[in-house]
């Protein structure tokens, strides 16, 4: 059949999404080894290094997958470049979270103090819950802020023509 129905028909399967890579499990092997380098090194700065790599990981896959299943692979330069910006923003937010957390739970507890520096057991759980919740907040509004601010990026460079 001579036609354009002809190179329709003739388009190579697109690619599925969460497709294994021998690349990926690479990646993810010297993820692992440097974080337990890390630990081994300092127990907290590993935790701090996992607990920040793992998320930025998980989302530089997930935008991979989804490019190459819309015909725009990422390059090895432009994965790198979306993974060290992914960090960055993993530790934006949890610095957004500590000063939330440090702004709201030491009025708290400093208002539950009485006698030298002895805070009372109720105003200490009160502090560290509504803490927490701060910081949950905080660290929820700035990373939708930066995946607004990431999506309206990508819409002004698709209006321009780039990959």
């Amino acid at each position: 059949m001579i036609g354009p129905d002809r190179f329709e028909s003739e388009k190579p399967p697109a690619a599925k999404i969460g497709s294994f890579r021998i690349g990926s499990a690479l990646v993810v092997i010297a993820l692992v080894a440097v974080s337990m380098g890390a630990m081994r090194a300092s127990l907290p700065l590993g935790i701090l290094l996992a607990a920040s790599v793992v998320p930025a990981a998980v989302l530089t896959a997930l935008v991979s997958d989804h490019r190459r299943a819309e015909g725009r692979p990422m390059g090895t330069n432009d994965l790198a470049e979306f993974f060290v910006l992914a960090l960055l923003n993993v530790f934006v937010v949890l610095i957004a979270s500590s000063i939330a957390f440090c702004v709201t739970c030491v009025p708290i507890s400093l208002m539950g103090m009485h006698g030298e520096f002895q805070v009372d057991d109720k105003a200490m759980m009160l502090a560290v819950s509504l803490g927490g919740l701060a910081a949950l907040g905080a660290g929820w509004m700035v990373a939708m802020g930066l995946i607004k601010a990431s999506r309206s990026r990508q819409a002004r460079a698709r209006e321009r023509g780039e990959p």
